[in-house]
């Protein structure tokens, strides 16, 4: 993950970054192209690698995105665990005894309630 964020910022976070390098060169290939079937030749392969890195840079992004998902829902599977393993601990060691645990308590309340 660190090294698709590296190689993501390195393309794209500098002041001139390497895609807008490349995008000026193909922009000033393009003026002379016509002159030389060797000048149009190196701005085609410039052009292509162009194109290459925009897309590159698209699947890194959204590669980041999905990354960032996948953290935020295993901290929150996470916390869900460490719940579960406090209230075994202190109600009993299965989920089954914990939500009998719940049933009772909520009959104790509902009768509570009623009886006032």
């Amino acid at each position: 993950a660190d090294g698709l964020a590296a190689g993501y910022g390195a393309l794209t976070n500098n002041e001139q970054n390497s895609v807008d390098g490349v995008g000026l060169a193909v922009s000033e290939l393009q003026g002379i192209a016509h002159l030389d079937v060797e000048y149009e030749a190196i701005y085609e392969n410039i052009q292509s690698a162009y194109y290459l890195l925009q897309d590159a840079i698209g699947d890194m992004s959204r590669q980041i995105d999905l990354l960032e998902l996948d953290e935020s829902r295993l901290e929150e599977v996470t916390q869900r665990l460490e719940l579960i393993r406090q209230l075994k601990r202190k109600y009993g060691e299965s989920i089954e005894s914990i939500l009998a645990y719940y049933d009772e308590i909520t009959e104790e309340l509902a009768s509570s309630d009623f009886s006032e």
